[in-house]
Parts: C-alpha cells; structure tokens; sequence
C-alpha cells in the first residue's frame, strides 16, 4: 500500500516518475523511514504512519518550498478509493 499511495502522489506533481531503484535515479535513501521516489529532480519521500501521512520533498538533497502547494493523494485498496488532501506544515 504504500508504493501505490507513493506512485499516486508523485503522479499529481508530474507525469513521469522514476522510482529510486530506477536505472536513471541516484537512489537516495528515506530520511524520515518512509518510501522515495523521484520526478523531474525532485525526490518525494511519503511517510505512512498509522493515523497520518507525511509527504517530503527534496531538491537535490534541499527542503523544497511547499508552503503555496497543494496535493491531493489517492488511496487505492481493491475497488475502495479515497482521497486525501495533503497541506503544508512547518
């Protein structure tokens, strides 16, 4: 579940994504113990826990500014669908 929940919420920020284990990728490692993705130079990182979802993003290893983003994950389990609005904190 959480690779689906990551392959859908780099999905809303870019049509391609390569995976970290990808053959373009430089496999940066999760620093918040969750799953990293990377689009168009950005590397997503969601974090699942059990009663919240944290999505971080990095710029070639630098915070990027999210404070005027928006996202919306969708959460897929079987034919159940739900969508969850992700907000900036911090």
């Amino acid at each position: 579940m959480k690779l689906l929940a990551t392959i859908t919420a780099l999905a809303l920020f870019s049509g391609t994504v390569a995976y970290a284990a990808g053959p373009h990728s430089h496999a940066d490692k999760p620093l918040h113990g969750g799953v990293v993705a990377e689009a168009r130079d950005i590397d997503f990182e969601l974090v699942a826990q059990k009663d919240k979802l944290r999505l971080y993003m990095r710029d070639h290893g630098k915070k990027v500014d999210v404070s005027n983003a928006t996202a919306t994950l969708t959460l897929l389990n079987g034919a159940d669908k739900q969508e969850v609005a992700l907000v900036p904190q911090g």
